[in-house]
């Protein structure tokens, strides 16, 4: 299958079609759960485009139950390309009957910075935590970057105003000392 566009837009979506797995596969695999894969809820895809996005983010990660779990604890966390954990939630006293599953979770924005991130979800069955890395990776993109040094730019994409006072603008009247007594 050929396709035309960016490199960038056509190797997401070759990350995103190959890591689709079917419910047979998943059936096949160790643990009590296993995870299939994960997709913006809106596109479909592991690319967030920040000019596209408009009102709440909705991230969903297919899973697959073999068994009944009765007080299940899902924790599912967001990495940056270095691995730091920038955000994380847990999700306790989950009840989950066999079959597949769908776990949807929803931020009002995600104010990052373009670049690739890192879903991993962890579960614990009430026996063993069983870790699973999700791919394709969380692709972020932006047309309007910011233009800085790489290795200054933090986590959070935020929208900030700046605003410079001449001189002329700021009253000094002297400084004041102060003295401990």
């Amino acid at each position: 299958m050929e396709r035309d566009g960016s490199a960038k837009e056509v190797v997401n979506d070759y990350e995103a079609t190959a890591s689709k797995i079917r419910t047979e596969e998943l059936e096949q695999m160790s643990g009590s759960i296993t995870f299939a894969s994960w997709y913006i809820k809106d596109s479909r895809s592991n690319t967030l485009d920040l000019e596209s996005l408009s009102g709440p983010l909705t991230i969903r990660f297919d899973a697959f139950a073999k068994k009944e779990v009765t007080k299940g604890i899902l924790v599912i966390i967001l990495r940056s390309g270095e691995n730091a954990i920038l955000w994380s939630g847990m999700y306790t006293e989950l009840q989950i009957r066999p079959g597949a599953w769908k776990f949807d979770i929803s931020f009002e924005s995600l104010p990052l910075h373009p670049g690739i991130y890192s879903w991993e979800t962890r579960f614990y069955d009430g026996h063993s935590w069983l870790d699973h890395p999700q791919s394709p990776q969380l692709s972020i993109v932006s047309g309007t970057d910011a233009d800085i040094f790489s290795y200054l730019k933090g986590s959070l994409n935020l929208d900030v105003s700046f605003d410079l006072l001449d001189q002329t603008d700021c009253e000094v009247n002297g400084f004041e000392t102060y003295s401990r007594d």
